[in-house]
């Protein structure tokens, strides 16, 4: 073993696993809208004041019992139905359902500012617009009290990797000409019910191995059948 293990690190290059490159899913409305980083601009102390002077597209406006609501812009649609919805108000991905929690923000802390108009459903509710905020340490969380939040615990999905599988079919393959001295390999099979046979390849290495197949069953019942192969 000592020797297949210094091979192996020798061709360690030649025939390491690839660890894909995360993908960073798009946001649900893509690239619509107008973003401003407010360090672009001139910082001003309220959030109030940042819709007034920098956010030209949206606004707030004061209800009568001291609340606050925002307004998005739309010059295309005039109904009285859109002029009576709310926008659709996101602080680092959390819906904010308290307009105060936010007014009262302190605005040094957000990074950034998007504005779409349009309308937009979500849930049950129609929305006239979207106000996307996100703060510099994604922490806007932590300022808000609220029965409202129920915080999980959620286990992070493995890396995507794409593993080392030598195909020998393929003569001009350069890695036909690399010795494969592996004790643990990794088979992806089609599964096709109306297949029988599959095709792999072993390592180098002889002796007798285990195949072992287990699953589920139509019963919803665990199954599990295995048997030996010989490499010479």
């Amino acid at each position: 073993r000592n020797i297949q293990n210094q091979i192996e690190n020798a061709y360690y290059e030649k025939k390491r696993d690839s660890v894909l490159k995360f993908k960073k899913k798009e946001l649900f409305y893509g690239n619509l809208g107008v973003k401003r980083i407010l360090d672009d601009y001139t910082r001003f102390k309220t959030v109030r004041e940042t819709f007034i002077e920098v956010i030209n597209d949206a606004g707030i406006r004061s209800n009568s019992d001291g609340s606050h609501r925002f307004v998005v812009y739309d010059n295309d649609v005039n109904d009285y139905l859109s002029e009576n919805l709310s926008p659709l108000v996101l602080v680092d991905g959390i819906i904010i359902q308290n307009n105060n929690d936010l007014i009262f923000y302190d605005s040094n802390r957000i990074k950034s500012i998007t504005v779409i108009s349009g309308q937009y459903v979500y849930g049950s509710k129609l929305f006239k617009g979207v106000i996307d905020l996100k703060t510099f340490l994604q922490d806007f969380r932590t300022t808000v009290k609220g029965d409202f939040f129920i915080e999980k615990q959620l286990k992070k999905t493995q890396t995507e990797k794409v593993y080392f599988q030598p195909n020998y079919l393929n003569a001009t393959q350069q890695n036909n000409r690399i010795p494969d001295y592996r004790r643990q390999l990794l088979w992806v099979p089609e599964i096709n019910p109306t297949q029988k046979e599959y095709t792999t390849y072993t390592s180098d290495i002889k002796g007798i191995f285990e195949i072992k197949l287990e699953g589920i069953n139509s019963l919803g019942a665990f199954i599990s059948t295995s048997t030996f192969i010989e490499v010479k």
